[in-house]
């Protein structure tokens, strides 16, 4: 089973009142804000994260529904990290980035 750490900008949270900031860079202060597990792996695990924390619920599947039930955070956008099993994937304007 993978193990699937979200982690949100904290300047975007102080921010969000003015003017959102997103950006794509390593070195910003950042919350862990939600962890689920899930079969997926690597990118496609980071993909299905976004998936689920951005659709609207009844575009979800059954078993994606209960692993945001409750869930009343942000959306995954970009210069948010998905940690799958201890690998980062940066969410970036196109796609993911590693480190």
């Amino acid at each position: 089973m993978t193990n699937i750490r979200i982690h949100t900008q904290d300047h975007y949270k102080a921010f969000l009142a003015k003017q959102p900031v997103f950006q794509a860079v390593w070195d910003l202060p950042r919350t862990l804000t939600f962890t689920y597990s899930t079969n997926a792996t690597g990118e496609a695990a980071a993909e299905e994260a976004f998936h689920i924390f951005n659709a609207p619920h009844d575009a979800l599947e059954e078993w994606q529904k209960l692993i945001v039930e409750g869930y009343h955070g942000a959306s995954i956008s970009v210069g948010d990290i998905v940690e799958v099993d201890g690998v980062e994937y940066l969410c970036a304007s196109m796609g993911w980035e590693t480190r």
